[in-house]
């Protein structure tokens, strides 16, 4: 097939001046996939290459994409991480075993945190005084 049946079809295309195809979409796709194929290593070079002078602009497109996206994005975590359940408990304990002091202060500070909510619902039913759970809190909080 040629160009000419192509442009009889009117099959349209960003890529050529006329905007009409030279090929069909499927014999596009097999050529794009062996040219993927043959021009691998290539190709993965110029990705590294390109990050490396584009690294600070691609950082903060990704940062304000899941600024302006967050719900999307961490619902799409929540549905990796029930499909790969296994993958993500191996990931989990190889983070928690090279970081146990960040785990260790995340316990901490969660455990006087709940420990501050149960102090403020006692002073919510009257149980404790005000100046008696600012006291508390202060103690739990110095020991974090």
């Amino acid at each position: 097939m040629t160009s000419e049946y192509f442009a009889t079809l009117k099959i349209k295309t960003k890529t050529n001046k006329d905007g009409l195809r030279n090929n069909c979409k499927k014999c596009q796709s097999e050529y794009l996939k062996k040219y993927r194929l043959n021009k691998k290593e290539a190709i993965a070079e110029q990705k590294k290459l390109y990050y490396k002078n584009h690294k600070e602009n691609i950082i903060e497109n990704a940062k304000q994409y899941y600024k302006d996206n967050k719900d999307h994005a961490l619902e799409i975590g929540k549905q990796w991480i029930v499909n790969n359940k296994e993958h993500f408990n191996e990931i989990k304990k190889i983070w928690t075993a090279n970081n146990k002091e960040k785990v260790a202060k995340y316990q901490k500070q969660y455990h006087a945190d709940k420990q501050i909510q149960k102090l403020s619902e006692l002073r919510e039913q009257g149980i404790l005084t005000e100046e008696e759970f600012k006291i508390k809190r202060t103690e739990l909080l110095a020991k974090m």
